[in-house]
């Protein structure tokens, strides 16, 4: 018996990457261990994405690394990380057994074998172009019985925002076929999933490689026929989201009236120096129109600031732009000067402790919002998804809110004990605060 321990880095899309990993290694007679210290092969699914994303990444490698000086652990370091930076990653760290991109697909059965032949030679390095998403069998995929399962449409990404790392890593767009997703949804929905999540680097964009338009409104009806309670829609870049799509989420039952799309910023100016496809007033017209026609949909965008060239004046229309919608969720980050990037290049760089002041400016500002959209639904009966149990208290969702990035509903209930995550309960809200939601169960689970 080989026994191995997976630790996967970074964003959902890397989560899926890690389950197809996971599901090649079973078929291979590999057995996963919930810990490390016991396991001989230890694999790390690297994050490359930002700086504060490598450098989680090394200290996870750096942990695998004191476990093979101690028992001999091979180590597998895969993903991103490697894909970006090359030879200069492979050559800091020769402790590494193997190495490998994100086109790892041909090459990391391969790997297995000749790992239980005795006969691998280490270090084993691939760093191939990134892989055309599909050609992992979904039947592989080892999803571990989560009710919310996220589905992966596409690999890649066309666009060249002057800050982003993903080009670089990932390719550009390369679209799965329909087919191909929906039947990883039905297998999906088949191994208990309740919420179908579906996400790429860009999902409005999904389709106009392989089918010469963008296909999203498609796609999402199509995945709302499967028998499925949620769909959720994530990565929604602005430029590509039509009315048909936005009518669909608002009509159908089980597409969760939630919208993830990034904006960045608020300035023309600066989201002229991002390449974004998208000017200001773009971006305004299109979420006052959602506001206004779709007042159900739940808006979460991320923002970014402290970007080369940022003037308070600029950064004052990000604070206007927040005041006036209201978003319900909002990711902020502050600008990274990223290796590789056209930004890293520009001499106009923000100075960091002003983009921390920029930053805790608008947490506050968006924190004072979310506490007031909560506390508005103070006595109301609403639909929740419990997710996890946590000693007394259960822990839930509403479709207003995705998994691990958004409020959270507590629930203590005489009832508690019936229900289990995956089961949706009526719950009536009784208090509101930043980012929770405290409720009392009035039905039984279903």
């Amino acid at each position: 018996m080989i026994t191995y321990y997976l630790v996967n880095m970074g964003c959902p899309k890397n989560e899926v990457d890690g389950q197809h990993l996971e599901g090649i290694l079973a078929d291979e007679g590999f057995i996963s261990l919930p810990e490390p210290q016991d396991a001989d092969m230890i694999i790390v699914n690297t994050c490359g994405f930002i700086e504060d994303a490598c450098k989680e990444s090394i200290h996870a490698i750096l942990e695998a690394i004191e476990y093979k000086k101690k028992r001999g652990t091979t180590i597998i370091t895969v993903g991103c990380l490697p894909q970006r930076y090359g030879k200069k990653f492979i050559d800091s760290l020769p402790e590494l057994d193997v190495i490998m991109g994100v086109g790892i697909e041909k090459g990391f059965r391969s790997v297995l074998k000749k790992y239980k032949n005795k006969n691998l030679k280490t270090p084993y390095v691939q760093i191939s172009p990134p892989f055309a998403y599909g050609e992992y069998a979904s039947h592989l995929r080892e999803v571990k019985g989560n009710h919310f399962q996220y589905l992966k449409i596409a690999e890649g990404c066309t666009n060249q925002c002057a800050y982003c790392t993903i080009p670089l890593i990932r390719g550009p767009l390369r679209s799965r076929p329909m087919e191909d997703i929906l039947k990883e949804g039905e297998e999906l929905v088949a191994k208990g999933a309740q919420e179908l999540i579906l996400i790429a680097q860009d999902t409005t964009s999904y389709g106009l490689d392989l089918y010469g338009k963008p296909m999203l409104y498609k796609l999402l009806k199509e995945t709302a026929q499967l028998p499925v309670k949620w769909v959720r829609l994530m990565y929604a870049q602005p430029y590509n989201i039509t009315t048909d799509v936005l009518q669909l989420i608002s009509d159908k039952d089980n597409i969760c009236n939630y919208l993830d799309m990034p904006i960045q910023h608020a300035s023309h100016k600066i989201l002229k120096k991002m390449r974004r496809n998208e000017s200001s007033l773009d971006i305004e017209e299109l979420i006052l129109t959602i506001n206004k026609n779709f007042p159900d949909i739940a808006l979460r965008t991320t923002l970014m600031v402290g970007f080369p060239g940022e003037t308070e004046d600029n950064f004052s229309l990000l604070e206007k732009l927040i005041r006036k919608v209201r978003f319900t969720h909002i990711g902020i980050f502050k600008y990274s000067q990223e290796e590789g990037t056209d930004a890293a290049n520009l001499c106009d760089q923000v100075p960091d402790n002003i983009k921390e002041q920029r930053y805790n400016r608008l947490i506050n500002m968006q924190n004072e919002i979310s506490r007031e959209k909560l506390q508005n639904l103070v006595g109301e009966k609403i639909e929740v998804l419990i997710d996890n149990i946590e000693e007394n208290t259960l822990l839930g969702r509403t479709q207003w809110d995705a998994p691990e990035i958004d409020n959270l509903v507590y629930i203590e209930s005489d009832e508690k004990r019936t229900a289990k995550p995956g089961q949706f309960v009526k719950v009536k809200i009784l208090m509101g605060f930043e980012h929770e939601l405290v409720g009392e169960i009035l039905h039984e689970p279903t």
